[in-house]
């Protein structure tokens, strides 16, 4: 008796790790960047106000977003996937917003921004192929 082939990417999965354990570090990092903003720049109250509250949006999407994909690779489930990759357009709106039109952009949230977006290019390439696999095996 022959079982169901195992569709959910490996490579996926790690990548989702990675973003993880990497958005934890950048998050605490763009904190203590609008802490340093804050003493050092001249930042009006309700720009550090809206960047503190979007960065809080930006954690809250990254982790129902890995959550979900990481889900939906794991149990072959196209439509996780299909939300995954909303939650991640929703997400790299906010990065490329703390890399191009937050109140200050410092040279450490570009490097940050920067890989945090080249992360999410890569998962998007790999959700997309496995998405593609998913759905393909779900046809046949």
């Amino acid at each position: 008796m022959q079982g169901k082939a195992v569709l959910s990417s490996l490579t996926l999965e790690i990548f989702f790790t990675l973003n993880a354990y990497y958005f934890a570090l950048f998050w605490l990092l763009e904190i203590l960047l609008f802490v340093y903003k804050a003493e050092i720049l001249p930042y009006p109250g309700t720009n550090i106000a809206l960047d503190i509250v979007l960065i809080f949006v930006l954690a809250a999407i990254e982790v129902l977003r890995i959550f979900i994909g990481s889900k939906g690779n794991l149990t072959e489930h196209s439509l996780s996937t299909i939300i995954s990759l909303v939650f991640l357009a929703c997400s790299v709106v906010l990065v490329i917003y703390f890399l191009l039109w937050q109140t200050y952009v410092m040279r450490a949230d570009v490097v940050l921004c920067g890989i945090l977006l080249s992360l999410q290019a890569v998962e998007f390439l790999f959700s997309v192929v496995a998405l593609c696999s998913f759905s393909r095996n779900t046809t046949l």
